[in-house]
């Protein structure tokens, strides 16, 4: 991969991370605004937060991150498509790693002292795996599938 190509994908890759992070942002202030104001329950706070996450990833992917230009129904269904994958991909790596024996294995990974320990932190570490790997997943597809342009094929002379 030459120099240059590698340094878009990475800047590229460097912008996704800021829209993940950005739209993570305004799923968890929507989430807490609605229940400080106890406009709904905590479900539907992360449903209603994790929604308008969404459409604020996706808005910024598109404009800003892969800087694509085109059809909003091409591109829409396509995050929507992806998204909804990673949603199940993110709740089976979970689900596995939920599993007795892995379970038992990530209970026993160390943890900081200074820090007091979770309960259950056997499943924040589960969390943590899947949500790597979604994330690396989830930009690999995006940048090569669901914000790839269209190229313009030239007629044959």
């Amino acid at each position: 991969m030459s120099t240059v190509k590698s340094d878009k994908l990475l800047y590229t890759f460097l912008r996704y991370l800021v829209s993940g992070g950005l739209a993570t942002g305004v799923h968890f202030f929507v989430l807490i605004a609605l229940i400080e104001y106890q406009l709904t329950t905590p479900v539907q706070a992360t449903m209603i937060g994790a929604a308008c996450g969404f459409l604020v990833n996706y808005h910024i992917q598109f404009h800003w991150t892969f800087k694509v230009s085109g059809s909003h129904r091409r591109f829409f269904t396509r995050y929507l498509l992806i998204s909804a994958l990673m949603f199940a991909l993110n709740a089976q790596i979970f689900w596995l790693a939920t599993m007795p024996e892995p379970l038992a294995l990530l209970g026993s990974l160390p943890y900081p002292s200074q820090i007091p320990q979770p309960k259950n932190i056997a499943y924040w570490y589960a969390q943590i795996i899947a949500t790597g790997i979604v994330f690396f997943c989830n930009f690999l597809i995006n940048h090569h599938f669901t914000f790839k342009s269209i190229k313009q094929v030239k007629p044959v002379q």
